[in-house]
């Protein structure tokens, strides 16, 4: 008799540690899928960052008109991202008449890449 309560106690005992453990190894789950759902946000930030420095390098500081390899990279660079906002930016300053507007919509379009 005292044998079958204690293994009563003891299956008792077992199935709330399982499920403690359980619920923490799920609890753990959570976190590192939310981890892992930041870390890909700034990945893709990283890209943005990445296009910010290589368009100022490239068009802001040279004094030199930017040759059609350079045009075709950045493009392809701003299609990449998939973002309209980010395109109709670009097509803004690919489209500017003057060099004042050029310059304004520079400044609107790498505001956007690092917000």
């Amino acid at each position: 008799m005292r044998l079958k309560i204690l293994y009563v106690i003891l299956v008792i005992l077992l199935l709330i540690v399982s499920g403690v453990l359980g619920w923490r190894c799920w609890t753990f789950q959570q976190k590192d899928t939310s981890a892992a759902a930041v870390l890909n946000q700034y990945k893709g930030r990283e890209k943005e960052l990445e296009f910010a420095r290589l368009f100022v390098d490239k068009v802001i500081q040279p004094d030199k008109e930017i040759d059609f390899e350079t045009r075709l990279d950045l493009e392809n660079r701003v299609r990449a991202f998939n973002s309209p906002a980010i395109l109709e930016r670009w097509s803004k300053f690919t489209n500017s008449q003057t060099e004042a507007e050029a310059q304004t919509e520079a400044k609107k379009l790498l505001l956007m890449l690092i917000q």
